[in-house]
């Protein structure tokens, strides 16, 4: 988890690289917020599943692949 300043110099960087990018942050969410297993962790403060960013997430992924291999047809299931 990047504290707001290292995403800054990150994003700086990669400016400075001149490479297109995009940065998605989800609210209420930890590590493995796309994992159900992670539902049960006995520290969900560091890990802890959270249903709807992890759709979103999915649906991002999705996206984000369409627009790299545009021949992409149809949707995966996660």
């Amino acid at each position: 988890m990047a504290t707001p300043e290292q995403r800054r110099v990150v994003q700086a960087g990669l400016d400075r690289a001149g490479i297109d990018w995009e940065l998605d942050l989800y609210s209420g969410t930890v590590h493995a917020f796309t994992s159900p297993n992670a539902a049960h962790s006995p520290e969900p403060e560091v890990f802890n599943y959270h249903p709807a960013n992890a759709g979103r997430a999915w649906n991002a992924t999705l996206r984000f692949l369409r627009e790299i291999f545009p021949e992409m047809s149809g949707t995966a299931s996660p």
